[in-house]
């Protein structure tokens, strides 16, 4: 949480414009009263920084907040339709997805089409700037460009991935600061700052598909690891021994929970063919809960290892997990809590992500709002 965050000091300047914003933006703020009690800024430093913004349209006054405390009624603060906005493109499985948004999150445009896996850079290139051209077109304001995509976590993956790639083209083009996260770490970002997170310090963020994705919040910063790289759960080691991984290791979490094995799985011993969804949603199989109830097993393995080193507060299931029915991530968070000591803290929660499906797409564009907000990217309009 943000309580007490500001700084009282000149040096702190653009740090505090970047706390008062993102207050307001999130919905934290709604008064200078209440910037005053959240930030631990005094009246003078609230008031100047406010003065400033409004003269630079990036915030508005509008209606009186009704108040029972003495004094005059408070004026609610918002942002203002010119303040700056953060444009996103998110390489999907299949699909390239771009959107324009609002420091408040609000979605301005939106536009995607397919991409097959197999395309060539230059297609992927080229897609990506045509989206952004769709974005941009006319909008006055832009102030960063963010990029997302499964990017590769160990050394073995060096190769240039796809948006690495892009990422020049598209600083060329436009002219902004531009910056690439993973899809989990972009994910995490919105939620830290819009969503289920929001008021957590320490949550761990896991995504199962064809690999099983993490990302780390650690005293409300985002984790990355070296080189920028994601932070490899997956690649956890739970069986000492075990199969061989295509990361050159043995027993990764991932040769046990990734969807492709979990299905390959379920049809062994069922004989069905189905999606990964038509399966969680099946009932009354004796077989399908066995081998949920497997799955559950070891990644609640891999996460309790992780949390024991984290302290995490919360873990956030995505990708594929979505698809997960309440009772299965019910049987989640048990699993893990009988993993941990009994001391550990208490039960850490595992929910889904409040955007759900939409979080890397979002948190692509998130990338240049978290920075505006630390105060790292500079406010242009004020």
């Amino acid at each position: 949480m943000l309580e007490k965050a500001g700084k009282n000091s000149g040096d702190n300047r653009r740090d505090n414009r970047g706390l008062v914003l993102r207050m307001v933006a999130t919905g934290a703020c709604r008064t200078r009263r209440d910037l005053v009690v959240r930030t631990g800024l005094s009246k003078m430093t609230i008031s100047n920084i406010v003065g400033e913004m409004i003269d630079g349209d990036v915030l508005r006054e509008s209606e009186v907040v009704c108040s029972e405390e003495p004094g005059r009624n408070p004026v609610r603060l918002r942002l203002s339709p010119e303040a700056p906005k953060a444009a996103g493109v998110a390489f999907l499985p299949g699909r390239c997805e771009s959107v324009l948004c609002g420091l408040d999150l609000r979605v301005f445009r939106r536009a995607g089409t397919d991409l097959p896996e197999d395309a060539p850079e230059a297609v992927r290139r080229e897609i990506a700037l045509g989206l952004l051209d769709k974005m941009l077109c006319g909008t006055n304001g832009v102030q960063s460009i963010g990029l997302t995509a499964d990017l590769p976590w160990w050394p073995g993956g060096d190769r240039m991935c796809i948006p690495e790639s892009v990422r020049p083209a598209v600083r060329e083009r436009y002219g902004l600061p531009v910056f690439l996260e993973d899809t989990c770490q972009s994910a995490l970002l919105v939620e830290s700052l819009f969503g289920r997170a929001r008021n957590c310090r320490d949550v761990l963020f896991v995504s199962l598909g064809d690999r099983v994705g993490s990302a780390v919040l650690s005293g409300g910063q985002l984790c990355r690891g070296r080189g920028g790289r994601p932070l490899g759960l997956g690649h956890v080691t739970i069986c000492a021994g075990g199969r061989p991984c295509r990361c050159g290791g043995r027993g990764c979490l991932e040769l046990y929970v990734r969807s492709p094995e979990v299905l390959k799985k379920l049809y062994h011993r069922t004989g069905l063919e189905a999606s990964y969804a038509d399966f969680c949603r099946i009932t009354g199989s004796g077989e399908v809960d066995r081998v949920f109830r497997e799955t559950v097993d070891f990644l609640a393995a891999g996460i309790a290892s992780a949390l024991n080193l984290l302290n995490s507060e919360l873990v956030l299931l995505g990708g594929d997990g979505l698809c997960w029915t309440d009772r299965h991530v019910a049987d989640l968070e048990s699993a893990i809590a009988r993993l941990r000591p009994a001391d550990g803290g208490g039960r850490v929660l595992v929910r889904k992500p409040r955007f759900l499906g939409e979080g890397a797409l979002l948190g692509a564009a998130c990338g240049g709002i978290a920075r505006i907000f630390s105060g790292e990217l500079p406010l242009q309009n004020g």
